[in-house]
């Protein structure tokens, strides 16, 4: 990997460690601290150069006993610069090339349905309609509005 100094100008190689921005992070019950890194991240075959915090120090209350090693981050635009959008980076400069420039999420009804994120596509055999493209309602997160709906009938 190669360290980045600051946060603000991400194309800048770190000289040294002690003139490094360092990203302190509240993750479920607990925080990490770490510092900026670019270097080559792959969600199955696709590939490219994006940047991200490398952890330093955790809390052990999640990670200690977690069973994974990280954490991938897929807000809109809340990153500190766009190449810091792990995903958008992805989106836009992956070899091979993404299928779309989207991910999805799929949640079973019952617990022992799973749950599964795809990169890059969607699966319409996990759609029960249509698909629905709606505008986000506050930019940089996943959330938008809706008037009503309804469960079941």
């Amino acid at each position: 990997s190669i360290p980045i100094a600051w946060a603000d100008d991400p194309l800048k190689r770190a000289e040294s460690d002690s003139e490094r921005d360092t990203q302190i992070m509240s993750f479920a019950m607990g925080d990490a601290v770490g510092q900026y890194v670019r270097d080559r991240v792959c969600l199955g075959l696709a590939c490219a150069d994006a940047d991200f915090v490398g952890m330093t120090e955790e809390s052990n209350n999640p990670f200690l006993n977690a069973e994974w090693d990280g954490v991938l981050g897929l807000g809109q635009s809340i990153s500190d610069a766009a190449e810091f959008n792990v995903f958008g980076v992805l989106a836009a400069n992956a070899t091979p090339r993404l299928h779309r420039p989207v991910f999805s999420v799929f949640l079973g009804q019952q617990i022992e349905d799973g749950a599964e994120i795809t990169f890059g596509d969607y699966h319409e055999s996990r759609m029960s309609s249509e698909l629905t493209w709606v505008n986000v309602s506050q930019e940089g997160y996943w959330q938008f509005q809706f008037a009503a709906f309804l469960v079941d009938g």
